[in-house]
């Protein structure tokens, strides 16, 4: 069933991404990167009924308001003011900052070498 009216969609649905991809997110909003659609779900991995829609590896979780999601603009994005609340979800959860201060938030995240491995 396609969801095509504001009433179709739950009050909130969550966007998985990656610390790389925060500052951008938190400056300019969500991108369907080329894509037709954002990926949004119900709620987080491993939640009850949320079988799909982020990968379960993701670090952060951009909360979003899920009657104004159908808000993107021309240009693919769904802009930051429809953010309801973010939580960093590795290596401990903890609520972000959505208030678009990005040096914070890229300190905030784990710190990882050029080979992917964790830097204390």
């Amino acid at each position: 069933m396609p969801l095509e009216t504001p009433q179709d969609l739950p009050p909130i649905l969550v966007h998985g991404t990656f610390w790389q991809h925060w500052p951008s997110i938190l400056l300019k909003g969500l991108s369907c990167r080329g894509r037709t659609h954002i990926h949004l779900a119900t709620g987080l991995p491993g939640h009850p009924g949320v079988i799909s829609g982020m990968r379960p590896n993701c670090e952060v979780a951009v909360f979003v308001d899920g009657p104004l999601a159908l808000a993107g603009n021309a240009d693919g994005f769904l802009l930051p003011k429809y953010f309801k609340e973010a939580l960093q979800l590795r290596p401990t959860r903890k609520p972000l900052s959505l208030a678009g201060n990005e040096e914070a938030e890229c300190q905030s995240g784990p710190k990882h070498s050029s080979r992917g491995k964790r830097i204390i």
